[in-house]
């Protein structure tokens, strides 16, 4: 099995031997052959991710490791605006893993009759009760061919620039002072060791 494209291992299609980091690729012949037919049957596989049994208490299904959010080139070297774009990435997979409700509330098919041919589904109170439920990506690039070609900027820029706003203007807040106080001493009797 020879892969030579990062396309279904990252976010974007780049010739192997140009990434900055290391990458479990799966060719779709080898998914095929091994029985993977979805994410979970895939991380069994994977070098970094391992598929946890059901009622661990973990409901994503799947345990990453290894590279974390923000690392390229194999964990040598950590960049704010990977990690943005990790953390889209890793959103989209529990997402994915939540599954799709199919339910009478969901489906919504009073009011899909209700509203028939035509009809506008804004003025609908389950839409305005759902509109907000719908994932939507802040780096994913989803303009037309055009409207990219003129401007040339891509998630690359966008999670550099959202990486710079958070570290410019974000002002955690203080840990409570008995907190600060139970750390100093650990960390005050761990250097004495």
């Amino acid at each position: 099995y020879v892969a030579t494209s990062s396309l279904s291992g990252t976010r974007v299609n780049s010739e192997l031997k140009h990434t900055p980091a290391v990458i479990a690729v799966m060719t779709e012949e080898f998914m095929r052959d091994v029985g993977a037919n979805d994410i979970l049957e895939a991380a069994a596989w994977s070098l970094s991710a391992d598929p946890i049994a059901p009622g661990t208490g973990n409901n994503n299904g799947v345990n990453f490791r290894g590279l974390g959010a923000g690392f390229l080139h194999g964990s040598r070297i950590w960049s704010y605006a990977e990690m943005m774009l990790d953390c889209e990435i890793f959103s989209i997979i529990h997402k994915v893993m939540q599954g799709i409700v199919v339910d009478d509330e969901n489906l919504a098919l009073d009011v899909i009759a209700n509203v028939g041919p035509g009809g506008n589904f804004l003025t609908q109170k389950h839409t305005r009760k759902h509109m907000r439920d719908i994932f939507l990506p802040q780096f994913m690039d989803r303009r037309p061919y055009g409207d990219w070609e003129t401007k040339k900027d891509d998630a690359r820029d966008w999670a550099l620039e959202k990486a710079r706003k958070t570290l410019s203007t974000h002002q955690p807040e203080m840990l409570d002072a008995n907190v600060s106080k139970e750390l100093a001493r650990i960390i005050a009797s761990a250097e004495t060791l």
